[in-house]
Formats: structure tokens, sequence, C-alpha cells
């Protein structure tokens, strides 16, 4: 069995944008029959530790430290370009 692909949702607080964007993250990913899929939301500030995920989605900037691959997704809060995150999204998870 594949090993489950990862996905880390960040904002400042780990509460409320995060929680929009994983709800939609969740939803792409099962719509289009990517997965298994891990879903994890987080804040910024536990960045700083390790990372363990295959992608991040972030809806706040990251430090330049993080060496995994970091998604903006401001677009999926705005409604506006919201299909280049699920592009990029499902680019890293076909390279997993």
């Amino acid at each position: 069995m594949k090993k489950p692909f990862s996905v880390l949702v960040v904002c400042g607080t780990g509460i409320a944008t995060s929680t929009m964007v994983a709800t939609k993250v969740k939803e792409y990913m099962g719509a289009h029959g990517l997965g298994p899929v891990n879903i994890r939301q987080g804040k910024v500030m536990d960045l700083l530790k390790s990372v363990d995920a295959d992608v991040i989605v972030a809806t706040t900037q990251v430090p330049s430290s993080v060496t995994v691959p970091v998604i903006n997704a401001i677009p999926l809060l705005t409604g506006i370009g919201s299909q280049s995150v699920f592009d990029q999204l499902e680019e890293v998870f076909r390279r997993a």
C-alpha cells in the first residue's frame, strides 16, 4: 500500500484560514481521486521545527529555511486563481 501523501496547511495561527484551505484541498483531492492523502493543519511557527510533509500549502509567508515545496494558498481564499493552486498541488502529488 502506498504511503499517504502528506499535506500540511499552515496559516498564522493554525485555526481560521488553514481550516478553510484544508477543507478545499481535501475536497479537491477526493473529487479528483488523488490519494491516499493525509491533510494536517498548523501554524507557521510549527515550521521552525522539522517539517514532516510532502508539501506545505500556506496562507502566510513561510521561513526560507523550509526545504519542502510550498504552495501559496491565498487564491483559495480569494477565489481568484484557485485552479493554479490545485494544479501545483497535483504536480507535487504526482512526483511524490
